[in-house]
């Protein structure tokens, strides 16, 4: 709900095959009928940006129905928070998600608690207070 943070999300989105092939280092958003509306131009970005819009609205819902309808979430720690912490915190998520990926299931990362900017922040520390380590 944070137009600033919403745009840095909306900056990497990439609707459709066509937008995840050229820049894959996004949010990708894919599907046949996703792919036809992101190739006829209908769906884009920019049009997920404005707060309250149908683009935004869609959004919103997708994210409120996928936590919704979450069966299981699995919360990751590290010791300390050193760059090789992060590294290894990083080859344990790709080995979860590639075991997950071999059962069938998939993993949608939820680190929102983890952003560090104001409106987060009781949201961010709450989540270190009750973290082992």
């Amino acid at each position: 709900m944070t137009p600033r943070a919403w745009k840095e999300s909306v900056d990497v989105l990439r609707f459709g095959a066509r937008q995840i092939d050229a820049a894959p280092d996004g949010l990708a958003v894919r599907g046949g009928f996703v792919n036809l509306l992101a190739a006829l131009g209908l769906i884009t970005p920019e049009a997920q940006l404005p707060q309250g819009s149908m683009g935004w609205q869609t959004a919103m819902d997708a994210f409120t129905d996928a936590i919704a309808s979450t069966p299981a979430f699995v919360v990751q720690v590290s010791e300390a928070n050193s760059r090789r912490d992060q590294l290894d915190a990083g080859a344990r998520w790709l080995r979860l998600s590639l075991a997950a990926t071999q059962l069938g299931l998939s993993l949608q990362p939820v680190s929102q608690a983890l952003q560090e900017y104001p409106e987060m922040a009781d949201p961010y520390y709450r989540i270190r207070a009750t973290s082992p380590g």
